[in-house]
């Protein structure tokens, strides 16, 4: 595939462009819900107040969502959903604890009893002392968690939330915004360890049983050569990973697949294989380089793929753009939605 032929995604990423009062919004996690139906995620997102609200008045929610009918996102439809409020702002779509936290959804999974399991991290800003390094980013995770949907068919303002909180989360490890991915007897979950300077990711499982009944407790870490209950034997599957990467089976290739992207600013999206969600995983390969930037404020990240689409030439990967100074999402409107590339599918 021609290199101009991976970035021509302009179909695609019209999609996001569809409703006039959802402005943007980061993450972009997708769920297939079956029967042409695709749940995509969303972190922080801009919502207008009408059509001719500009990003710079509208109002950020924490999280949004939206369903994709069809699975060719070039013809598909869309409808975005936050949570309206009579004579307030609009607010997040999974709401905010009240605890000054609030939740951005990572990856989710439609299980086999028909119930819809997301993954999210909860967040606050950080406070640091008057003498202390500034942090480029402002915030930081402070666990992470699963929310049970057991009416996933229904609009999603009629949705039944239930949260449901894991044994332990003392290690730092943010489980579900790396990946997921499932066989007949277990649910696997990939996660970095957050504030680690060398970004190890770590693989958890469930068994889809216990899922089943809304219990996280019975999970499972792998430490190197077995799975184990205790979190403080987990090794890592490999370094310099992303908070925000995906994890899905090829059958073509009978492998699984890691997309991510790499470093911070200028990146590229990368790619690993291996036999099994725990590894061993090969080393990074590129996929291609992001377009440059002379603006040395604006970041991509959220490297994705999204098997479950359809499209022609390969699968489409999302990534997004975003700034360290707000002032440039107000003037360039085109930052802040999902971009796609395609990822020409061919035998490892």
């Amino acid at each position: 595939m021609d290199m101009k032929d991976i970035f021509n995604t302009a179909k695609e990423e019209a999609l996001f462009h569809s409703d006039p009062l959802w402005l943007g919004g980061d993450g972009a996690s997708s769920v297939d819900l079956g029967d042409g139906r695709i749940l995509w995620l969303f972190g922080d997102s801009f919502i207008a107040a009408d059509e001719n609200t500009a990003r710079v008045d509208a109002t950020m929610v924490r999280n949004s969502l939206a369903i994709q009918t069809g699975n060719d996102p070039a013809t598909a439809k869309m409808d975005f959903y936050w949570r309206d409020n009579q004579n307030a702002p609009p607010s997040s779509f999974f709401p905010e604890s009240g605890d000054d936290t609030w939740l951005w959804p990572g990856h989710g999974i439609r299980l086999d009893d028909g119930s819809l399991l997301i993954f999210a991290m909860r967040i606050r800003e950080t406070d640091h002392a008057a003498d202390a390094e500034p942090d480029p980013l402002g915030f930081e995770t402070v666990e992470y968690l699963a929310i049970a949907i057991d009416n996933p068919d229904d609009n999603p303002a009629d949705w039944n939330l239930q949260t449901l909180t894991p044994p332990d989360n003392r290690s730092g490890i943010i489980f579900g915004a790396g990946g997921i991915v499932k066989d007949d007897d277990y649910l696997y979950v990939l996660g970095a360890r957050d504030a680690a300077p060398e970004k190890p990711v770590y693989a958890a499982r469930w068994p889809l049983d216990s899922l089943a009944e809304k219990d996280l407790s019975a999970v499972e870490y792998w430490c190197g050569d077995k799975w184990n209950k205790d979190i403080d034997e987990a090794v890592p599957l490999f370094d310099n990973a992303q908070t925000e990467m995906s994890l899905h089976y090829d059958p073509d290739r009978s492998e699984y697949v890691c997309i991510q992207t790499s470093g911070f600013g200028d990146t590229s999206l990368t790619v690993r294989y291996a036999a099994r969600p725990e590894g061993l995983w090969s080393e990074p390969e590129t996929i291609c380089d992001l377009p440059r930037h002379q603006n040395k404020n604006l970041i991509s990240y959220a490297g994705k793929a999204h098997p479950h689409l359809t499209t022609e030439n390969g699968t489409l990967l999302s990534y997004v753009t975003n700034s360290l100074n707000i002032q440039d999402i107000f003037d360039d409107d085109s930052l802040y939605y999902p971009r796609f590339v395609k990822f020409p599918t061919k035998k490892h």
